[in-house]
């Protein structure tokens, strides 16, 4: 597990240390630069001042730059650690996903499906990470937001922690499909920054913060 703490010391350290040096670079290759032509002038037709001032004013102006890029770099991996900070608040709480697949946690697997309109049948299918299916019965029919909540008892073959996938069929009288959409709930378990951003696990499901449509202190809040 990465240790958020030593994240802050050693981007901060790191960023100091790379500015410090960058500047200190340009200070050093300026006034090489400088004694250069300095000691290579022709002292009968020394350098025209107003070039002079302008090869100074030069300098100084590519120094801020690098400088200031220096500072760009320290500020983006700064908010890459504040981004990871804000990612722990997520841990331990239900989160709804953007994704018809939910893991199974705590014995069950939750969705939410949304129909566009009223139908006069809705049935629900769900199957396993080898697509076999391991769920099929009819659901709600009504128009809107419907929480489905499956058990192990319910699914067949299915353990805690596997993934599941649920798709929803639905149709008027005239038997033309009815929209819908699915998302998944899931209760945010671990987070894993190595990679520099910021992945969450829940079973064996793993989601990136870009996936979550909502997130509530409990899984009761979802209902």
């Amino acid at each position: 597990m990465t240790d958020i703490s030593s994240i802050v010391s050693t981007t901060t350290s790191t960023t100091a240390s790379t500015s410090s040096s960058t500047t200190s670079d340009a200070t050093n290759q300026f006034l090489t630069l400088l004694m250069t032509q300095l000691t290579n002038q022709n002292p009968l037709d020394p350098l025209d001042t107003n070039e002079f001032t302008s090869q100074l004013v030069s300098y100084s102006s590519l120094e801020q730059q690098i400088s200031m890029s220096s500072q760009l770099e320290n500020i983006s991996a700064m908010l890459s650690t504040y981004s990871n900070f804000s990612a722990l608040s997520y841990l331990g709480s239900t989160v709804e996903l953007d994704s018809s697949i939910a893991p199974v946690q705590d014995g069950t697997a939750n969705w939410v499906y949304d129909l566009d309109s009223n139908a006069t049948s809705a049935t629900v299918s769900v199957t396993n990470d080898d697509g076999d299916v391991v769920y099929v019965d009819s659901v709600d029919a009504s128009a809107g937001r419907h929480n489905l909540s499956l058990s192990l008892g319910q699914l067949n073959g299915v353990a805690e922690g596997d993934t599941l996938t649920l798709s929803v069929t639905a149709t008027d009288g005239d038997v033309n499909s009815i929209g819908s959409s699915i998302t998944s709930l899931a209760v945010a378990e671990a987070l894993d920054t190595s990679s520099g951003s910021a992945v969450f696990q829940a079973g064996d499901l793993t989601f990136s913060d870009a996936n979550i449509v909502k997130f509530y202190s409990s899984a009761a809040a979802a209902a």
